[in-house]
């Protein structure tokens, strides 16, 4: 396995998101909410990604725009996608990324 690492830090071979995303297989979101990372993945993010690639958000619900990933489900364009949070929790009637409709 290649693992790209993008950070705020100084790390050893960090790469760009732009990089990351494009040339991953799984990315994982591990990051605070903050006004710069509200929608950081957004409609262009997700279809720069791989259209075989997941990716899953165990940081805070706000970093990928809901709209979008549902958008690029309901279209089958992402095999899979795990949320530990969403923007609004508890979540309620509505919210796009529950609908049965959009099942990947």
């Amino acid at each position: 396995m290649k693992v790209l690492i993008n950070d705020v830090a100084d790390v050893p071979n960090k790469v760009d998101v732009a990089t990351l995303l494009r040339e991953s297989d799984v990315v994982t979101l591990n990051l605070p909410l903050t006004p710069q990372t509200k929608n950081m993945i957004s409609t262009k993010e997700l279809a720069s990604m791989k259209k075989t690639a997941s990716i899953i958000n165990t940081a805070r619900g706000g970093i990928i725009d809901e709209q979008a990933l549902a958008g690029r489900a309901a279209h089958r364009r992402h095999r899979w996608r795990g949320m530990d949070v969403l923007t609004v929790e508890p979540p309620k009637n509505g919210n796009v990324l529950l609908d049965p409709t959009i099942q990947i």
